[in-house]
């Protein structure tokens, strides 16, 4: 039997920001869309570490971890973009998930489904 001691490869990169982001929804999708840049680089980066020094990872796939808050505005657009590109998101919610969703502007609520 060949037990693997080595560590698996993950980034966790934790996000939070101000919530004021979603008065213009141009502004929401444009930090969206640089987030999931900025994401797909700290990937491709991590890949490539994780293959120049393969004899400290384990041979399981490198993980992307995102922690936020999820809070409406700038933490919101970060779970998204997460999700986008494949990130594992990991949400750290104040309140029970029914209570926490109260605080979100209805055409925002059906991004429930993914907390």
């Amino acid at each position: 039997m060949n037990l693997d001691m080595r560590p698996d490869a993950v980034l966790s990169v934790g996000i939070t920001r101000h919530r004021n982001l979603d008065a213009d929804r141009q502004s929401f999708a444009a930090a969206q869309a640089a987030i999931e840049d900025i994401f797909r680089r700290l990937s491709t980066a991590l890949s490539t570490a994780v293959s120049e020094d393969a004899a400290y990872f384990s041979a399981e796939v490198p993980i992307l971890r995102v922690i936020t808050m999820a809070a409406q505005g700038a933490d919101l657009a970060a779970a998204q973009a997460a999700v986008v590109c494949g990130a594992e998101l990991s949400c750290v919610l104040p309140f029970q998930v029914d209570e926490y969703l109260k605080d979100f502007l209805p055409t925002l609520r059906p991004w429930r489904k993914r907390l």
